[in-house]
């Protein structure tokens, strides 16, 4: 359901009380029913197996619109529960602060300003970071959540008051490929064109419209609309963004969200994202007040049983296969923990037992078949594996991380030019691996040792490789930016004039 007429119902929380946008959402549940809002399982009958071979080819694609939650599914339901229901409850519409902060919206609008006066803070709003490897299931898991809520509610008498409002619970985009903070204003004018049938992307982006002015427009749209939760996809694109400012930048404005219109942000992406985040998001800690979710790739234990045994049912062979632990093992070493995989290699062995004529299947089909129709992941698959010696060149969206090493870094505070503190003794394999992963990328063997020691001085007690390869590389990548726009700065001084203007404006932080 996208769009509904409010229907208010009463909140047992005080605070939440006689706010609109609040009583009318979904009603709060406990665990069994968050479950069984989240789940999605098609229907199946054992007489599908009757059905002819091409009948049942296609009714093996199924398995890809099955949705079981487990644990972490749950946690993120009850994080986006809260993101959304604190946030407005700074923002009801009949405080007589947010009715002035409406005027004064309005006013700069009618004078066609980008300068907003803002007077209220917002000190409970806050957003999250998801973060982990390709196919975990992050963006599925989202959308799940996310689309319990109507996305659009519309509002026209609160308890006899007319109450004449537009309400969007929810904004869930991809970051732009460039990282551009046009590219983002752009698609969140986008998705409120397609929800509400406005033209603000014909308004604002086009190439005369200035920066300043359409993110003064996404802020003011986003406090019109009562914006609930804005939820920013792909961020690791800001990674590989060719200007080096855009993380920070883009970061800084997001903030500026959460600070002035007191819309949480969530942030979805893979590890790639870390190189940034873990540096420039310490600027930007209210905006992940909720907490990390970082996530890894499964283990063999109870919780891959479960998962497997979700899937198993949906099973259109002729013949009935068991499922033993021989094929919770196969199917773990194959898709080494990673559910999208597992769906996918399940699902082509099911294919090729059927329009083979075999009908069944054993622990070696997952094998053959891994091995002859996923060649592409083959590596991929290989790295994760493995768990070391990543070649980070080419893996980095699913180098695995561990929650101890990013709380270790996160603590740190990064300055690339400074002298590093003599590296404490780190194993041989460990230094040595972190400085092969940076050779591949072209970086000169002297210059690696000292940037992986750099690392090994921040982390002494990490001991993973690819932790260390990946904070000496985003470590180099800094302190060349750093020299970089040391020399754009003195071939062109402007830019300190639009660094200013930029700083005045509240567009970057200090």
């Amino acid at each position: 359901m996208l769009r509904c007429t409010a229907s208010y119902h009463q909140e047992s929380i005080s605070m939440f009380q006689g706010n609109p946008l609040i009583e009318a959402l979904p009603p709060r549940v406990e665990e069994e029913e968050i479950i069984k809002q989240l789940q999605h399982r098609p229907p199946y009958s054992d007489e599908q197996r009757l059905a002819s071979r091409e009948d049942r080819g296609m009714l093996v694609q199924i398995l890809l619109r099955l949705f079981q939650p487990f644990e972490k599914d749950i946690d993120i339901y009850r994080r986006i529960e809260r993101c959304i229901r604190w946030a407005y409850a700074d923002r009801n519409p009949f405080d007589p602060a947010f009715i002035r902060q409406r005027q004064h919206e309005y006013r700069a609008q009618l004078q066609k300003s980008s300068e907003i006066p803002y007077t209220q803070s917002y000190p409970t709003t806050s957003g999250f970071a998801l973060l982990g490897i390709s196919g975990l299931g992050k963006s599925t898991t989202l959308q799940h959540v996310l689309h319990r809520y109507p996305q659009v509610i519309e509002h026209s008498s609160y308890h006899g008051v007319p109450f004449n409002e537009t309400q969007i619970t929810w904004i869930h985009m991809d970051c732009p490929n460039d990282g551009s903070l046009k590219g983002l204003c752009s698609s969140f004018f986008e998705q409120i064109d397609n929800l509400l049938g406005t033209s603000y992307q014909t308004q604002y982006s086009k190439k005369k419209a200035d920066l300043n002015t359409m993110q003064a427009a996404m802020a003011r749209i986003a406090r019109t609309y009562h914006l609930g939760v804005l939820c920013l996809d792909e961020i690791q694109a800001l990674a590989v963004a060719k200007d080096a400012t855009i993380p920070v930048k883009t970061l800084n404005f997001l903030v500026n969200l959460v600070n002035t219109i007191g819309v949480p942000v969530i942030l979805v992406g893979t590890p790639r994202a870390l190189s940034f985040l873990q540096k420039e998001f310490q600027q930007a800690k209210r905006a992940c007040g909720q907490g990390d979710a970082l996530w890894s790739h499964m283990e063999n234990d109870y919780v891959w049983r479960m998962f497997v045994k979700s899937i198993w049912k949906y099973q259109y062979t002729r013949n009935v296969v068991p499922l033993t632990d021989e094929m919770y093992d196969a199917l773990f070493e194959e898709a080494v923990g990673v559910p999208f995989l597992a769906v996918n290699i399940y699902k082509l062995v099911q294919e090729y037992a059927i329009y083979s004529g075999e009908e069944t299947f054993s622990p070696r089909s997952f094998h053959t078949v891994a091995s002859q129709k996923m060649r592409l992941t083959k590596e991929m698959r290989s790295a994760l594996r493995s768990g070391k010696d990543v070649n980070l060149n080419q893996y980095l969206d699913l180098t695995p991380f561990h929650m101890d090493d990013f709380k270790l870094a996160a603590k740190q505070d990064i300055n690339p030019t400074e002298m590093p503190a003599p590296a404490p003794i780190a194993r041989p394999d460990v230094r040595e691996s972190a400085v092969l992963a940076l050779l591949a990328f072209g970086i000169d063997r002297p210059t690696a040792i000292q940037f992986v020691n750099r690392a090994i001085a921040r982390l002494p007690a990490c001991s993973h490789s690819e932790i260390l390869a990946r904070e000496a590389y985003s470590d180099y990548l800094q302190a060349a930016s750093t020299k970089l726009s040391s020399i754009n700065q003195a071939i062109t001084p402007q830019l300190q004039k639009g660094h200013a203007e930029n700083l005045s404006a509240g567009l970057i932080g200090l």
